[in-house]
């Protein structure tokens, strides 16, 4: 009914084409359909009532970052105290100058091919999470390719069960400029891991 059902409205080069009430059917994938004012109801085979549930941020873009794995020489990271630094020396890898476990280090670079963010922070929590002090679990993720260029630089601020993400530099696609995101903690660590995990994201073999 009117009450209770949701208004979905089309519009075409500014003007209104079509105003729907949809409310869900009574099997899965199904939802009632009609024209306000008709008492005509249809029967949508579909997942038009699942897709009206969606909020404002389910319908924007996730993508934070997207680097190709083959574009990065060296990755910096700093968690909290610990920092190191991982480059490339021809084909192989060193950690902080050290032979590194190339095959670890190539599983941690296909995580940045997407990266990919939970949510988003709201005006006030954006805000609040630009003009914090860094603590100190904060994080910092830093790409460089050809030549030492910045393909991306991210800064981490842990919240509860997870991080505001920002991007603060870097040429490499994706993102939207000025947003805070908010990372789940997993993801978080699979993009900055340890530098020493037994069993985690990334082990280093030195």
């Amino acid at each position: 009914d009117s009450a209770t059902g949701r208004r979905l409205h089309f519009r075409g080069h500014g003007k209104p084409l079509l105003e729907l009430v949809v409310g869900r059917g009574a099997e899965y994938a199904t939802a009632y359909v009609r024209q306000p004012g008709d008492s005509h109801v249809y029967l949508w085979r579909g997942r038009l009532a699942q897709l009206m549930d969606r909020t404002v941020d389910d319908w924007r873009d996730k993508r934070i970052a997207a680097v190709e794995p083959d574009s990065v020489t060296g990755v910096a990271v700093e968690r909290g105290k610990e920092r190191y630094a991982l480059a490339r020396d021809g084909t192989a890898w060193t950690l902080n100058g050290a032979p590194a476990d190339s095959g670890a280090v190539h599983r941690t670079l296909e995580k940045y091919r997407a990266i990919l963010a939970a949510g988003f922070a709201t005006p006030a929590q954006a805000d609040s999470a630009r003009r914090a002090r860094p603590r100190q679990s904060a994080r910092r993720l830093t790409l460089r390719g050809a030549r030492g260029a910045i393909l991306l630089s991210l800064a981490f601020d842990s919240i509860p069960g997870g991080f505001w993400v920002r991007r603060t530099g870097g040429v490499a696609g994706g993102g939207e400029p000025g947003t805070v995101y908010r990372m789940n903690s997993w993801d978080a660590d699979a993009l900055t891991p340890a530098m020493q995990t037994a069993g985690g994201a990334l082990v280093i073999l030195v």
